[in-house]
């Protein structure tokens, strides 16, 4: 099974787009607005570029007749530090109407149903990315059908191909983010703009650190309070998370392996990116 760690987001200064494409209509899961679960899929912001986020096409499965009304689209975080899952919302929109729909033909479990392309056209949403590593933000889609309540919307996945980390859900109206089946992503094409960082994206002005390289100690020292400190590896994996609440902190990193390390420190609200050498 094909798994693309960071995704295949393309561009960079202008348009660009991630997706995963349907494998001959296999399954999908309930995705509508009037439902308990919760389902989303990550989207990837690429080494050293912004994303202005504007367009979401989606595969849906719905009753042969039935359309999509509007949606709810919401943006998520990665959940800082923890496994690959939505974490705080970053943008919310609601009511959002198909700007297009097209019935792709029938679902070959269930011909009584159909499988359409649903388009949707987004006020931009602006995507951070980091010059160290790529960025993973979730996206969910929650379907109003012309069913009205109760009317099932499911969105399509796919066992073919896995962009990014699988497709994830939440029994529990996000409370808790479990993986879908482990074998399953949805299908999807995000589009929208990528520009290059500029250099202030990556540093924080009035922070520094020492030694580096280091053995194990860090000394952090910002004008403003530190609000958090995460280490990362170089697949982008969270390997050290600590609140600091202070201008001053020593961090201990010796349980690390040798190694090059990204750090990722918030202060005062804003975020810089780090290279850290551990002996």
């Amino acid at each position: 099974m094909p798994f693309v760690m960071y995704g295949d987001l393309v561009g960079g200064g202008t348009a660009c787009n991630e997706s995963n494409p349907s494998n001959g209509f296999e399954n999908g899961y309930t995705s509508s607005v009037d439902t308990a679960q919760m389902i989303a899929t990550d989207l990837t912001v690429a080494i050293n570029e912004n994303m202005s986020f504007n367009k979401a096409t989606v595969n849906f499965i719905m009753p042969d007749g039935d359309a999509v009304v509007s949606a709810d689209i919401i943006v998520y975080a990665d959940d800082f530090g923890g496994l690959p899952d939505p974490g705080n919302i970053i943008a919310s929109q609601t009511g959002v109407v198909p700007s297009s729909q097209t019935v792709l033909g029938d679902f070959p479990a269930a011909p009584s149903l159909d499988v359409s392309e649903i388009v949707f056209d987004l006020a931009p949403i602006a995507l951070a990315g980091q010059g160290a590593f790529p960025t993973t933000y979730w996206v969910s889609v929650y379907v109003t059908t012309t069913s009205g309540t109760g009317g099932p919307g499911y969105w399509e996945t796919t066992t073919a191909s896995i962009v990014g980390y699988p497709s994830v859900y939440s029994p529990d109206g996000g409370v808790t983010w479990l993986v879908a089946t482990g074998a399953d992503d949805l299908v999807y094409n995000f589009e929208g703009d990528c520009d290059p960082l500029s250099v202030a994206d990556n540093t924080l002005g009035g922070f520094t650190f020492y030694p580096n390289p280091t053995n194990g100690a860090l000394s952090l020292k910002a004008v403003k309070n530190i609000d958090t400190v995460a280490i990362y590896n170089l697949l982008g994996q969270s390997v050290l998370n600590s609140k600091i609440g202070a201008t001053t902190s020593n961090l201990d990193i010796s349980g690390l392996t040798t190694g090059t390390y990204i750090m990722k420190v918030t202060v005062d609200g804003q975020t810089g990116t780090y290279k850290v050498l551990k002996n």
